[in-house]
Order: C-alpha cells, then structure tokens, then sequence
C-alpha cells in the first residue's frame, strides 16, 4: 500500500444514531484524538414499518466531526478505515468524479427495518449462504422494493451499506467495492465462495448488477481523488468493514475473551476459526449466527435487536406520559431520576423485553408477568427492563456456548454499559461464573483505524 508517510491513521463511523472519527498514531495505535456526534438523520418511512435516513445529513455531521479534529493532524493521515451499520442499503446512481458533492440517492433503509414479513421473506428462494435472511437486510429490502416500489430501484444503478457510498464517493467509484463482512450481512451472500447468488436472484427479476464487488477484509478500495476536510489527495481508503467486527477487534486480545456490547442494540460475541462450528446451511431458528471476521475466522455471535433502544423507547414514553398531563419533563431528567431510583430498587416483575422481536423469533413481543402492589414502582419497572435485556442476551447465547470455545473473560462494553450502573450489576450477576472486565472501550472507529495500522505493518 502506498502512503504519503504521515504518523495518523483515521477511523470513521458511520452509526445507526452518530457519527465518530478517530484518529491515531500509525506507529503504536494510540488515540490521539476523537469526535462524536448524532446524526438525528431519521426521516419519516411512507410505511409504519419502515426505518429510514437521510444520507446527506450522515455525511454533513461526519464533515462536522472531521472540521473538529487537529487541521495539521489531517493533513498528515496516511490511511482511512470505514466502518459503520451494517445491514443496511441505500442506492446512488453512478458517481461523478469531481469532488465531494451531495450523489442523488435514495434513503438509507437501515437494519431496524421491519417492511419484510414473514410471510415476504418465505416467498423468497433459499439463498445459498449459511446466514438465514432477516428483515433489515439489504437483499431482502431490496427484493420488498423491487416488488412494491419498482420505481424507486429502477432510478439507481449502484447499491450498497452507506460506508460503500462514503467509500465510492471519496474514491470516484463507478461500481462500489465492498468487504465479505458487509456482503454476508446483506444476506444472499456466500461467504465461502465469495459470491453473491447471482442465479437465485436472477430467477426472482432482480437487478443484480446494482450489487457492489466484494473484497477481503484490508483491501484498498482505492485513492481519495481530491483534498478533502484536510485529507490529503491521493490518502489510500480501505474497502469498507463491519462495526460489529471493529468493535470487537478494537477490544480482544485472546482467544479466551468474549465482548458483550450494548449500544442501540446489543451483542454477545467471540472469533472462532471456521472449523469451529460454522454451519454449511442457515438455520433461522438458531439465535446464534457467524459473521465473517478478520483474516479468514468468524465472529460467533448472538445480535439482539433490543438493547439501549428499549430503554430508550421507555424514556420516550414517559415523557408522552407526562406530556398527557401538561408537563414537560427533559430527557436527561428522567434518564438521571430513572437510574436513581433504580439503583437500590426491590426485584419486580419478569419482563421480557423484545420490543423489536429478534431475528430468529421477528413475531416475539413483549410481555410482563409477576406484577404484584409491590413492584409497581418506576425503579423496580425499569431494573427490570434492564435485567431482561441482559436475560434476553443470555438466553440468545447461553454459558455453555460460552464455555465450549474456552472463552473466560466477558469484557462488557457500549454505551449503554458504560452510562448504565444498572446494566452492569446485571452482567456481572448473569455472568458470575466468568471474568468479568468493564471500562475498555469497545470502539468500532477505533477499530476501524488499528486495522489500518496492521494493514501498513
């Protein structure tokens, strides 16, 4: 790979909720600095099932974050790595080569997406892929919109996750370049072969030239063609990877650790090699799936749809409650009362918490049960939600799953770990059999940018 020399590497995010650059050292890896901020980029699907955001507002606060960061410490990045949602599709027609500019696209139909059925996704064909498709995947969005909105997929000519689109975008693209890891989690992708099922979609009429390349994981998608936000021309990009692996790979250190990340939504997960265990056909009852990792091995991991978006549901009806008798109440108000009263709260009831469903069981709801005079109060309702969110996990991913591949130590990390004492008390009784490590930053941009540094070793 060639480089201009410079001392930085820079990670960016791309996530369901924000945006986050870090940028690091390129000799030892170390932070040197980092920007955060949320996209508030949600726009209104035209049905009540949809999820969806408007790219251009993704872009416009990753430039704000950019603007934050060192001028001198930009112009000396040597190597950018993207990371960011994956599932997720937006379509672009081709790309012009002049420069940053808003491409006409569609919006970005993220993983929350719950348009595809059941009974839709059991007309499609079996794919060709050890990974069951889900609604919220980009194939299986894709395939909705071919059938129930032609249209919209008839003005594009390009498709991918919206890292692709960045990528594409930077680097003058005329077909997008993707990784394995973002292909598989499109859905009618073999990770095996490296190839997505061209003659299953074909059959159903769809458009399979929209699909992006597909790469390893470290594969240089190509130069950035112009100065941009201080980043010199000519800086190499790599094709586009995973959160949910940068996460972990900003984290793991062995082979005996496992990570549990809540964020939005919430994961238990470790690499294996892919002798160990990965299965040849999908298995859509199964809560545990493998997702390709780095360097050839799988992450083994139960993803959970709920997560801080539960908890967060809660404080968004509280304030509709509130808001019903003439008061307004501010949300940091209730997140910091919630936790108060929570903190030494009496058990309450059983909830388990599936406000999303999950992937394997997408009719599963919520439900409650040993409600008594009690437990009625608002601090034992919301350990509660936090108990069964942990629950949920445990149970998507049990101990003895755990213990098969020798993992010993559960490093516990996101968001909502890191701002939620209540979470934590409930992973460390859940998980009492194991080593049990809170505080390290479980970072998917960060991740992003130590897999830079690896690539220019």
């Amino acid at each position: 790979m060639e480089t201009n020399g410079g001392p930085y590497v820079l990670g960016i995010d791309l996530g369901t909720t924000s945006v986050k650059v870090s940028l690091l050292r390129r000799e030892c890896g170390s932070v040197m600095s980092t920007v955060s901020k949320a996209t508030k980029a949600d726009v209104l699907s035209d049905i009540d099932t949809g999820s969806e955001q408007t790219p251009s507002k993704i872009f416009s606060t990753l430039q704000q974050c950019l603007s934050e960061l060192p001028e001198d410490r930009r112009r000396q990045v040597t190597c950018i790595g993207v990371t960011g949602q994956m599932h997720g599709v937006v379509l672009w027609k081709k790309l012009k080569c002049e420069g940053w500019y808003d491409p006409p696209t569609s919006t970005l139909y993220t993983w929350q997406d719950q348009r595809c059925t059941t009974e839709f996704l059991g007309s499609l064909p079996q794919p060709d892929s050890h990974l069951p498709l889900s609604t919220g995947h980009g194939c299986a969005t894709l395939c909705w919109l071919h059938r129930d909105r032609p249209e919209v997929v008839a003005k594009y000519t390009c498709s991918g996750t919206i890292m692709d689109l960045l990528v594409a975008l930077l680097c003058g693209l005329a077909t997008p370049i993707t990784t394995v890891q973002l292909a598989a989690s499109f859905g009618f992708y073999n990770t095996k072969t490296m190839s997505w099922n061209k003659d299953i979609l074909r059959k159903i009429g769809f458009p399979v030239e929209i699909l992006p390349t597909v790469q390893k994981p470290g594969h240089v998608a190509g130069n950035m063609q112009y100065d941009w936000m201080g980043i010199s021309k000519g800086t190499p990009i790599l094709a586009a990877l995973g959160d949910v692996q940068c996460a972990v790979f900003s984290v793991v250190t062995g082979a005996t650790d496992a990570v549990l990340n809540m964020s939005t939504s919430s994961q238990m997960m470790f690499p294996v090699r892919p002798e160990g265990g990965v299965p040849d056909k999908p298995d859509v009852t199964s809560p545990i799936q493998y997702f390709p990792y780095f360097d050839g091995s799988y992450l083994a991991m139960a993803a959970s749809l709920n997560g801080g978006n539960v908890l967060s549901h809660m404080v968004a009806m509280l304030q509709q409650w509130f808001g019903t008798f003439g008061f307004n109440v501010a949300e940091d108000d209730l997140w910091t009362k919630l936790l108060q009263v929570s903190s030494d709260a009496s058990p309450g009831p059983v909830i388990v918490p599936t406000l999303y469903g999950e992937r394997h069981l997408p009719e599963q709801q919520v439900s409650v049960s040993g409600l008594t005079r009690n437990n009625l109060d608002l601090g034992s309702i919301f350990r509660s939600l936090c108990k069964g969110l942990i629950a949920n996990l445990c149970d998507m991913m049990p101990e003895s799953a755990i213990r098969k591949h020798g993992i010993t130590t559960i490093i516990a990390t996101g968001s909502v770990v890191d701002r939620n004492p209540v979470i934590r008390e409930e992973v460390t009784q859940h998980y009492e059999k194991f080593k049990v490590l809170f505080g390290n930053s479980c970072d998917s941009a960060t991740g992003a940018a130590l897999f830079c540094v690896k690539q220019l070793k």
